[in-house]
């Protein structure tokens, strides 16, 4: 799950587009949920998304990306002060700006693990509020902490289907 991913750009992007790209060549079914249109303020048209990996998309609710700095500068007086003013609605949406996404991403996020019987759920921030849907899974699985919780070893923080030789080599 991650709320960068082709047609958005940055540097943001990369992480999970190579992990959507390299996963699939290891023999790891890949699906990524990302929003339909992320506001995000770059775009990169060159940017294609992975041909081996499943990508889903989850509208986005929420406020446009932007660089309040440059909406700034060279404004002064009432200007300034109403444009400020303007910004800080998005200072109320916790954990970030991007909460509203869970509204639509959750559900989703749900109905996909379920449908493709997905074992693991990966997140990627920033930002933060992308988190919370990666959990969501969590509440819906019969084995306690197997979503979310999953460990390099392939197995839960209690050592649930663990291979004790591999865990222990797989831990940095």
């Amino acid at each position: 799950m991650t709320m960068y991913f082709p047609p958005a750009g940055g540097g943001g992007v990369q992480r999970p587009l190579k992990f959507a790209t390299h996963l699939p060549a290891h023999g790891i079914e890949t699906h990524v949920l990302a929003p339909d249109d992320p506001k995000w303020i770059h775009v990169d048209s060159e940017l294609q998304p992975p041909t081996q990996a499943w990508i889903h998309r989850a509208r986005y609710l929420g406020p446009r990306s932007r660089k309040l700095a440059e909406e700034l500068h060279g404004r002064r007086g009432l200007d300034r002060v109403t444009r400020q003013a303007r910004s800080l609605s998005r200072r109320l949406l916790v954990p970030d700006e991007n909460v509203g996404w869970n509204l639509t991403a959750i559900p989703a996020a749900v109905r996909i693990a379920r449908t493709e019987g997905i074992d693991v759920v990966l997140t990627t921030s920033p930002p933060n509020s992308v988190h919370p849907c990666g959990g969501a899974r969590e509440g819906e699985d019969q084995r306690p902490g197997r979503a979310a919780r999953r460990a390099a070893g392939g197995c839960d923080r209690r050592g649930v289907g663990c291979d004790r030789r591999r865990s222990a080599r797989a831990r940095p």
